[in-house]
């Protein structure tokens, strides 16, 4: 790698671990979050219904925008002069929230069809609270969805540690809840405390963009063109392939005994933790970078350089963590501890599932580093294909997993689904690209295309 690629690298490395802090106390406050929800309600229904109300709105922001925005914001923004940059940036703020706000309307007119799609196996006891609950929590797409524009105008401009410190806000909001803050801790006010921490999220970057917009003012005319829409649905349908996964995996999960899915969380969580702690970070600055480096076709070849270090580091570091992590949850689920109301049993089925889980964290973080490339590339048409094929795979072997081995059969599909993403990834990569992940120096003319 030239000095001054290596240069950029370490920076990049400094940053990422500024990033890796913030998103690190927003994954373990989620952790805690999850602690409380199980000190509250165990593995009843009611534990359930918080799970729904906590993770449906993450599911339809995944299926309404997820990465996408991010993904065509970023390399648009990091292409436009300051002043354009700004434009764009207020444009596409009143069309997403603006369009956000419609959905929400529509789904809190309809809100049975969320608790038939997102957990059809649930009780008749359960199913009409869950309606009233996703009444209210629905309200938190605006607010959720204006954050990813000014995230991804923050990133854009090399401000990654509030962004980072996103989940953290909203957490606290939830924590303090659940501890009684805001009353006693009953299942009904968590929505509510769901609306204040996407509030806080969203209110504190607001302030950040106008603290490094010295003179905010609309330049010019920007529209985005055809290309950019097109960029945008290419990139939502890709995200949406993979976030099917996960619905298609917690709609399984309902099917098993009572208190299955808030079990199938716990252990989620605890593979999340590793993931958006750590894992996640480096991608999240290496992407503008690349962006950058791939808007002129002169710095092509520092941009792979990067990348090719960035994916080697990946591998490594995703490698040891996985080894100590499995480790550590193999040992606790011999120990036959209970905690509040989970049994030995429920805790070591928890372990269980999660050591299984971590097996595929290399594959999470790889494909992590390779979605950046490929995005700022602007070459979504591949992550939508090996997206949409890893849903395929997934409908038979998750439920022929899950009717066999129950809930641990569906994170051993979800580990398999992981790893043929990441080949398909890099298989893209090679015959795109040239790109090869063990070569001296990556040498392409099809860059130049």
């Amino acid at each position: 790698m030239p000095e001054g690629s290596r240069k950029i690298f370490r920076s990049l490395l400094t940053a990422g671990l500024g990033v890796a802090l913030g998103t690190l106390l927003g994954r373990a406050s989620g952790f805690v979050r999850e602690v409380f929800i199980a000190s509250n309600f165990a593995a009843s229904h009611q534990a359930d219904l918080a799970v729904l109300v906590l993770t449906v709105p993450d599911f339809l922001i995944a299926l309404i925008t997820g990465e996408a925005l991010g993904m065509v914001l970023i390399p648009e923004f990091k292409q436009l002069a300051a002043g354009e940059s700004w434009g764009a940036f207020v444009r596409f703020f009143w069309m997403v929230g603006v369009g956000a706000c419609a959905l929400s309307l529509v789904l809190f007119i309809f809100p049975i069809s969320l608790v038939d799609i997102f957990a059809p196996g649930l009780s008749n006891e359960s199913h009409p609270q869950a309606v009233d609950l996703f009444k209210t929590v629905i309200w938190v797409l605006p607010l959720t969805m204006l954050a990813s524009v000014t995230t991804a105008y923050l990133q854009a401009q090399h401000r990654f540690w509030l962004p980072a410190l996103g989940n953290l806000f909203f957490n606290i909001s939830l924590i303090l809840c659940l501890l009684g803050i805001f009353g006693p801790a009953k299942l009904t006010l968590l929505p509510l405390a769901v609306l204040i921490g996407g509030g806080l999220r969203l209110f504190t970057q607001l302030i950040h963009v106008f603290s490094i917009q010295v003179k905010p003012r609309f330049v010019g005319s920007y529209r985005p063109d055809r290309w950019v829409i097109f960029r945008y649905l290419n990139a939502l349908a890709a995200g949406v392939m993979l976030v099917f996964l996960y619905i298609a995996a917690r709609r399984y999960a309902s099917y098993g005994p009572v208190g299955s899915l808030a079990l199938y969380n716990y252990a989620s969580k605890l593979v999340e933790l590793p993931v958006g702690g750590g894992l996640i970070v480096f991608s999240t600055v290496l992407f503008p970078k690349l962006s950058e480096y791939f808007v002129s076709s002169e710095t092509h070849r520092e941009g792979f350089e990067i990348a090719r270090a960035a994916l080697k580091l990946m591998a490594l570091a995703s490698v040891i963590l996985a080894v100590i992590l499995m480790i550590l949850c193999l040992y606790l689920s011999q120990k036959n501890l209970s905690w509040r109301g989970l049994t030995p049993a429920q805790l070591n089925q928890i372990f269980r599932m999660a050591a299984i889980g971590l097996c595929g964290l290399p594959a999470q973080g790889l494909t992590y580093i390779t979605t950046a490339i490929l995005n700022a590339r602007r070459d979504i048409g591949i992550l939508l294909y090996s997206g949409l094929l890893a849903l395929v795979v997934f409908f038979p072997i998750g439920w022929s997993l899950q009717q066999s081995l129950g809930l641990t059969g569906i994170f051993l599909s979800l580990v398999i689904v992981f790893y043929l993403n990441l080949a398909l990834h890099l298989i893209s990569l090679k015959r795109r690209y040239s790109f090869d992940l063990f070569a001296k120096s990556t040498v392409s003319a099809k860059i130049e295309r």
